[in-house]
């Protein structure tokens, strides 16, 4: 069944807050083909995301994952013994899967204070100096924040991406009747559309997925 309306308010409002798709300028000093020196991941929860990207960082290259200090469990209890099996299946006779070594080599994880906190650290100290980051925070009021620490981590032609930037579709709803994580996310919306710093466009899907590359 379809919901011509409803996809055609996803579609204006996407219009609203989109640009032309961005292009890439070909890397100067990239490590190797289709890899990636350093990353930063706001939010891991089970990880397996965080896995997936750290099997297309180049074997020398790091990933800064923060989480919140009460979701890490998640990532001790789901994401580490997936990345055990995934060595196991990657390296059935080799000394990696018995030194903990692989996928989690290359995983820098910090938890030890919520994601803002860490992530404005991350921002004074590690600024242009990061590839890719994904944020995907659940604590959404944080949102306009992350973002500029975000575009502040990432150095020139490096990728942003953001889930969730419709708020499972608050930011669609008239202003009073928003929450304050709408208007948080639809404030964010609006910066990114006229950040001069960057070029983007939102996609209506993953719950709004901003694709985000810096100057």
């Amino acid at each position: 069944m379809r919901f011509p309306i409803v996809f055609d308010l996803l579609d204006q409002k996407a219009r609203k807050f989109t640009r032309p798709p961005p292009t890439v300028d070909p890397p100067t000093s990239a490590p190797s083909k289709g890899s990636l020196s350093s990353c930063h991941l706001c939010r891991v929860f089970t990880g397996l995301g965080l896995l997936g990207i750290a099997e297309k960082v180049h074997s020398r290259g790091l990933i800064v994952a923060v989480e919140h200090p009460s979701y890490v469990h998640y990532w001790e209890e789901i994401g580490l013994k997936v990345a055990k099996i995934c060595l196991v299946l990657h390296y059935p006779n080799n000394d990696l899967f018995h030194t903990g070594h692989g996928y989690t080599s290359k995983i820098q994880l910090r938890s030890s204070e919520p994601i803002e906190k860490a992530l404005s650290k991350l921002a004074a100290n590690d600024w242009d100096n990061f590839d890719f980051v994904f944020l995907d925070d659940l604590k959404r009021e944080n949102y306009l924040d992350d973002y500029e620490h975000a575009v502040r981590l990432l150095r020139s032609n490096g990728l942003l991406v953001i889930n969730q930037a419709l708020n499972n579709g608050g930011v669609l709803t008239s202003v009073e009747l928003m929450t304050e994580n709408d208007r948080v996310i639809s404030s964010m919306n609006a910066r990114i559309k006229e950040d001069g710093r960057v070029r983007a466009s939102l996609l209506p899907f993953g719950g709004g997925t901003w694709i985000i590359v810096k100057k």
